[in-house]
Formats: C-alpha cells, sequence, structure tokens
C-alpha cells in the first residue's frame, strides 16, 4: 500500500519512518540540523508546489509535502489498517 504525499509523490507505508509538522521541524535545533544535512545530500524533495505542512522522513529520503500532518497520518493509519 502506498500513502499520497501531495503532488507526483506517493511512498510504500512501509518506508515511513515519521510525519512531522513544518513549523516544529524548523524550530528544533536538531531538526533544522537533520533538514540541513538531508539537502545537502540531496535527499529531499518537493511534492507539489504550495507551501511546506509537513515533513515526511522515509528510509532513503524527505518529501516536503503541502499536506497537513493530521490529514497524512489518517491516511497511513486507513492505509495500515486496509493490509491487516
Amino acid at each position: 500500500m502506498y500513502i499520497h504525499l501531495g503532488g507526483d509523490e506517493m511512498v510504500p507505508i512501509q518506508d515511513l519512518i515519521v510525519i512531522m509538522n513544518a513549523g516544529v521541524m524548523r524550530k528544533s535545533s536538531v531538526n533544522s540540523t537533520f533538514l540541513k544535512t538531508a539537502t545537502e545530500k540531496g535527499c529531499v524533495q518537493q511534492a507539489g508546489e504550495e507551501s511546506a505542512k509537513s515533513y515526511v522522513v522515509t528510509t532513503n529520503r524527505v518529501i516536503v509535502s503541502p499536506i497537513s500532518t493530521s490529514t497524512l497520518r489518517k491516511r497511513a493509519i486507513n492505509r495500515y489498517f486496509d493490509m491487516a
């Protein structure tokens, strides 16, 4: 099963590590450092052209999503339980 993150971005549900609110991600120095490092390594991708509402960390990249964390959470939970 896949989760749609906005734009043309979809990831396998089993690859999700964390979905974080964009505001929280930017306020934390640890998260900002993580994001800066991921960007420098070319692991950050934008999903769609709208402004960032959440960051989705997967096993191999970070996706900047225009979809809220609560909506992505609902999608992930629904997909996860559909698999069971």
